[in-house]
């Protein structure tokens, strides 16, 4: 499954293509956020994706 890495100061989420699953790297098993896009997930972590370094 092809995912976008999103990084900023002290976290790096992987989300899956389709925008529903979120874990947080070394901790795959733990689900950080499900059902939301990347740019909700974005605003609830560092205040708005476009402050995101949003790695493709």
């Amino acid at each position: 499954m092809k995912t976008k890495r999103m990084m900023w100061p002290g976290k790096d989420f992987y989300l899956n293509y389709k925008d529903s699953v979120i874990k947080q790297q070394g901790k795959q098993s733990s689900t950080i956020a499900e059902n939301m896009s990347w740019e909700k997930v974005a605003e609830q972590y560092c205040g708005g994706y476009k402050k995101c370094l949003v790695l493709h």
